[in-house]
């Protein structure tokens, strides 16, 4: 599995060089061969290399045919493109494996985790209850029924899932560690802990109850020191899941530890760079950095953010606030100027942008600015008002 989890990780990271290179030491190690050549056939495509794209894919043809299971081959593919989340491929994939074999029930499974993932949830359930017709001992459907519900809100629904899973094999972790989401949502945070600590019961080295619990400590009982003890457990049992130390990251920030949360924040990033978290992540850590000074480091976060959604006004504003404090004024009126451009009601802006017209003496503009935010401060306040 390695072989091909790091040539997965490199087409993740956009390496497509180094991924084709990987995919192909993956195949010769006979190492997910039909996910391998999805993955090596993928990254010739993108770097133009399209004759030995099309000559991967005879391979991958030929063996399927020779090992008379194209069934596998079609639905391995549709595996490749759901890790990737390129869902549409992977649908395509999966249903081709489907209309060759009515009763495969991995790939009505893996279908339905495609749909879950593109928040089609009745096309999601609609699957797993195909596969768990054809295959009803496999647990695994009701753990993903169970997650499906819980999104859904519909917590009855979960927990009748997840004890399915339990009836089924009873020495699994994930329906505990389900039922102590579940239980969480619903604000019954000694239930939940006790079904999170049967999860660790069952397998201490399950990364997930650690920091379910760890979750509980913090947001809802605001126990930091129990918060920080179990997100620590967490990640010593797995030190790459991504989770706790984003929490962690969070209690130190709120207890004003300013460098130990950049470390978490960072540590988080460097494991999930390709989270679409990341823009809410990556403003924490330029906060962190502004708050002891590092105004460098945060300006090069705010503009890392910037990439991901360049319509953040909030980021602009705060860019625009440490340009100001630094003394590079123009540079702060500017980038409050494209702060306005995307928030023109936002009062506060406008009285930032005056401030900085004062420093530099120009009174004309600062009125003019204090005056617009006055003006939008009072239309607030009116509307308000009435309601």
């Amino acid at each position: 599995m390695e072989y091909y989890q790091n040539a997965l990780n490199l087409f993740k990271a956009k390496k497509y060089d180094k991924a084709a290179k990987a995919f192909q030491k993956a195949i010769d190690r006979k190492n997910e061969t039909f996910k391998s050549l999805a993955g090596l056939s993928e990254s010739l495509g993108i770097i133009g290399e399209k004759e030995k794209q099309a000559e991967v894919n005879k391979i991958a043809e030929s063996i399927s045919i020779t090992t008379n299971r194209i069934d596998i081959f079609y639905k391995s593919y549709g595996d490749f493109y759901s890790e990737i989340k390129d869902y549409d491929k992977a649908i395509l994939f999966y249903e081709t494996a489907i209309h060759i074999n009515r009763n495969y029930s991995n790939a009505y499974h893996n279908l339905a985790l495609v749909y879950y993932e593109k928040k089609e949830y009745d096309k999601a359930i609609e699957y797993c209850n195909m596969s768990a017709r054809l295959n009803p001992r496999d647990d695994t459907i009701y753990n993903t029924l169970g997650i499906i519900y819980t999104d859904m809100k519909e917590y009855d629904k979960a927990i009748e899932s997840y004890r399915k899973m339990i009836l089924i094999n009873p020495k699994d972790e994930y329906p505990y560690n389900g039922l102590g989401n579940v239980y969480t949502l619903l604000g019954d945070y000694d239930t939940a802990v006790q079904y999170y600590k049967k999860a660790i019961e069952i397998n201490p080295r399950f990364e997930y109850p650690y920091n379910g619990i760890g979750i509980i400590y913090k947001d809802f009982l605001k126990d930091y020191v129990k918060a920080i003890e179990y997100f620590k457990k967490s990640i010593k049992v797995k030190p790459y899941f991504d989770l706790p130390y984003l929490n962690l990251a969070d209690i130190y920030k709120e207890k004003s530890e300013f460098k130990n949360a950049i470390s978490n924040y960072k540590k988080y990033l460097d494991i999930n760079n390709n989270s679409n978290n990341n823009e809410s992540v990556l403003f924490k850590l330029a906060e962190c950095y502004k708050n002891i000074k590092d105004y460098d480091n945060a300006i090069e976060c705010y503009k890392k953010l910037l990439k991901i959604n360049p319509k953040n006004e909030n980021a602009f504003d705060s860019l625009g606030k440490i340009y100001n404090i630094i003394g590079r004024k123009d540079k702060s009126i500017q980038t409050f100027k494209k702060a306005i451009k995307l928030a023109p009601d936002n009062p506060y802006l406008y009285n930032n942008i005056a401030n900085v017209y004062v420093e530099l003496s120009n009174y004309k503009e600062a009125v003019n600015y204090y005056k617009k935010s006055i003006e939008l401060f009072s239309n607030k306040f009116n509307l308000e008002s009435k309601l």
